[in-house]
């Protein structure tokens, strides 16, 4: 149960449990159509994955609450020199109202 007070959250390295867990939330109607998510199977998750120590226009991270639960995933994409487009979900729902958004784009 999240607690009535503001949440604090933090980035982390994006892992294959943030993978796994974003599987879930973005094949949640309500969070695909937030976020405007296509359609993938798990092979092109995997692929994307796999490619991202090696992407210089993609950054992710995850994000975890203040008390170690994964939440969310965010980060900067289209990066083209100083220009990026920062994104970020929140897939727990019970952080959803609780300002956890505007931190995490502080942090990115």
């Amino acid at each position: 149960m999240v607690s009535e007070h503001k949440q604090s959250v933090r980035l982390e390295p994006y892992d294959r449990t943030y993978l796994d867990l974003s599987w879930e939330w973005l094949r949640d109607p309500e969070i695909k159509a937030l976020t405007r998510s296509p359609d993938f199977t798990r092979e092109q998750q995997q692929a994307f994955f796999e490619s991202l120590p090696g992407r210089e226009d993609y950054k992710i991270w995850g994000v975890a609450s203040d008390a170690g639960e994964k939440i969310g995933a965010a980060g900067i994409k289209h990066i083209d020199g100083l220009n990026g487009e920062v994104f970020l979900y929140v897939g727990e729902r019970a952080y959803w109202g609780r300002g956890v958004g505007g931190q995490i784009l502080e942090l990115c």
